[in-house]
């Protein structure tokens, strides 16, 4: 950016110059007028007198002031003086020596203060600075030069040119009216030039600032400033621009595109501070509809707008350190090699970084929205938004790729169908997790997350967004919708009524929601109706319908058995209780492992493994088998061995062991297998040699059956 920054400063002093050296002070009468020798040609038949070629001097002291020649010289009896092919000297004119030719020069009015110098009017500096016009009025009586028609200047590498110019002597004001152009020529042929256009220019040197009207044009080989009129605020020595406005519709492009440096910007007025040196930039300040693209390392650029904006650069004019905007905010951030694009908006942005790294920090508040998006992978496109309060976003060196981002107050996700609530959401992007934590400060609901299938509640929630995995700790509590709520394919065991939700509770939660796999871990309860499992650790897997609890496991359904006095059916409890419990729905087995115990519809049953069949409907007992340590204890019977198969439709058990023992009220018997019926007396014993078959009992005790 210095480049035209210096060119600008220099080009202002030249206007200067330019046009200040158009005043041309009165011409007194000369001290000898020679008379137009026999057979000359008369300038003007009406002039009183005439002259041919002679010169008139005018000194300051002892120095000399002013020196004009001229080729012909025409006098009027109104004390009009015309002069042909006048040549004009003004030595030491702000250091310089300046020469003004013209084809004519017109000198009238009182105390001849009205000058017209007409025909090829050529200003001529010794400092190398050239001025051309067609013609330039001076009136001494207000001090106003006004150069008419095209005018022309140039200086060493600088060049311009405008219709119509002014010089007020009083205030020190250049006025160019009309296509103001300025070019400055490139130090080094390979170097673009830097073209200057304005409708017009107003330069009041003693306020030391110069003003462009009818559309402002800066261009330097990629640069281009735009805008509808624009102010060059000054040093009061002039030496250097402090502040440049442009205003109405302003536009520049092609500023930088190193990290963190501003590519272009639009604004309806945009006003670029300078540093000391009054080169490089150092500041910038958008209002109306504003909006800039910045560059983020050897990626896309971010663009950021809103009704106002500011920014500040590093030392180096080009690198952005701070960023601020305000009133509906938008930053889009493309996504790199197809990869996520995000746009985020709020009522307020500020972005803060170091000279050395560029922008490293952006923070929104009031109103986020928070979208992130990409082009389909497969058949199915990356969709999210999220919302809250504020936002801080941790970004790459150089406004890179966003490495964090952190939602704080009432803060909503959406992931497709998956949506989040909470007090605030850290997600790591490269990672893709949401970890969620504190209650929400309108609701006191605690984190929350809600998919096609279940709801889950805890202090503190983790979404794997690849997958849909949800982790869920302290105080989980949560909901498994009936099955098909969603269009949902998850199983469920047949203990558990489809059409009905399932709760669940426990310290931790691991839930796939690709599979439906919930792993309850920590006191874990999951509880439907009637229906409840508790252990140590709950495994509901809804790909097959098993269900696991591990570690202190416990089990409560309701199974429907027919009476057969009355032939109604009743529900009747099983309890369960054991070290592990596994149910596969497949062979709609529940199986109790280690100390196990259950009491149901097959009686209060003990043994190292017991294991329940369900009939297809889950909701009624078709079996139970028993191994290794069995105890039954069923009405007034216990019955001790080591395998026992329990037929719930006949009611018929079948024992085995060595030996197997049945103690009634008054009889025990032993044999190696035994068959027996809830509700009958009779028992069929099968003995064999090495086990022999006892049966005590007294006169009111019941007799074995053989």
């Amino acid at each position: 950016m210095t480049p035209w920054q210096r060119r600008l400063r220099a080009a202002i002093a030249i206007f200067g110059l330019a046009v200040a050296v158009a005043v041309v002070i009165a011409i007194r009468q000369p001290r000898s007028t020679p008379a137009s020798p026999p057979g000359v040609d008369r300038v003007d038949p009406a002039s009183a007198l005439e002259g041919t070629s002679g010169q008139m001097f005018r000194l300051r002291g002892a120095s000399l002031d002013v020196s004009v020649e001229y080729e012909r010289l025409a006098t009027y009896a109104d004390g009009r003086q015309r002069f042909i092919g006048v040549r004009v000297q003004l030595p030491k004119r702000q250091g310089r020596d300046v020469v003004i030719a013209a084809d004519e020069a017109l000198v009238a009015g009182p105390d001849q203060s009205h000058i017209e110098l007409t025909g090829h009017v050529d200003l001529q500096g010794s400092d190398g600075l050239r001025m051309a016009a067609g013609l330039a009025v001076y009136n001494k009586s207000d001090g106003v030069v006004d150069v008419k028609g095209p005018v022309t200047f140039a200086r060493g590498r600088l060049s311009g040119s405008s219709v119509d110019a002014t010089y007020r002597e009083a205030e020190a004001r250049i006025e160019l009216h009309q296509q103001a152009v300025i070019r400055f020529a490139p130090e080094r042929p390979e170097d673009p030039p830097l073209d200057i256009t304005a409708g017009s220019a107003v330069f009041p040197r003693l306020e030391h600032y110069i003003q462009f009207e009818g559309g402002f044009r800066l261009v330097h080989g990629p640069r281009v400033l735009e805008s509808a009129a624009a102010t060059a605020f000054l040093t009061d020595d002039e030496s250097r621009v402090q502040l440049l406005e442009m205003l109405g519709q302003a536009r520049l492009s092609g500023l930088g595109d190193g990290p963190s440096a501003v590519r272009s910007m639009t604004a309806r007025d945009v006003s670029l501070e300078f540093a000391d040196d009054g080169r490089t930039l150092a500041r910038a300040n958008l209002s109306g509809d504003a909006v800039i693209d910045v560059a983020a390392g050897a990626g896309a650029g971010r663009q950021i707008a809103g009704g106002s904006m500011a920014f500040g650069l590093a030392p180096d004019g080009a690198t952005v350190t701070s960023l601020t905007a305000r009133d509906s905010v938008r930053l889009v951030l493309p996504g790199e090699a197809g990869g996520l694009s995000r746009t985020i908006t709020a009522a307020n942005l500020a972005a803060t970084g170091a000279p050395d790294t560029g922008i490293t920090a952006v923070v929104f508040s009031g109103d986020v929205v928070f979208r992130e998006e990409s082009a389909a992978r497969g058949a199915t496109p990356t969709s999210r938004i999220a919302r809250s309060r504020t936002l801080d976003l941790a970004v790459a060196p150089g406004f890179g790729d966003v490495a964090r981002a952190v939602f704080k107050g009432a803060v909503r996700f959406e992931d497709g169908r998956v949506r989040v609530a909470g007090a605030e959401a850290q997600y790591q992007v490269a990672a893709g997790v949401l970890d969620v934590v504190g209650a929400d400060e309108a609701t006191a609901q605690p984190p929350r997350i809600i998919d096609e299938q279940v709801t889950i509640d805890a202090q503190t929630i983790r979404l794997l967004l690849e997958g849909q995995r949800i982790q869920a700790s302290t105080g989980v509590r949560s909901l498994l919708r009936p099955i098909g709520a969603g269009g949902d394919a998850a199983k469920r065991p047949s203990m558990l009524k489809a059409d009905q939700a399932v709760y669940a509770a426990s310290d931790s939660l691991d839930y796939d929601g690709t599979t439906h796999l919930a792993v309850y871990a920590g006191n874990a309860r999951l509880w439907q109706g009637d229906t409840a499992i508790q252990g140590d650790r709950i495994t509901l897997d809804g790909s097959t319908g098993n269900l696991t609890a591990t570690g202190h496991a416990r089990s409560t359904f309701m199974l429907d058995q027919q009476n057969r006095e009355t032939a109604q059916i009743e529900r009747v409890a099983s309890i369960g209780t054991a070290d592990d419990f596994l149910y596969e729905e497949a062979s709609r087995r529940a199986t109790y492992a280690g100390a196990s115990r259950v009491s149901g519809p097959q009686g209060d049953l003990k043994a190292v493994t017991i294991e329940l069949y369900l009939r297809p409907s889950g909701r009624e007992l078709d079996r139970a088998e028993a191994y290794d340590q069995v105890e039954l204890q069923v009405t007034d019977r216990k019955a001790t061995g080591q395998r026992l198969t329990y037929v719930a439709a006949e009611e018929r058990y079948l024992m085995r062991g060595a030996p197997v023992k049945i103690v009634g009220e008054c009889r025990e018997t032993e044999g190696r297998t035994l068959t027996f019926y809830k509700g009958v007396d009779t028992i069929s014993v099968n003995g064999d040699d090495e086990i022999r078959t006892q049966t005590k009992g007294g006169p009111e005790c019941w007799a074995p059956r053989k």
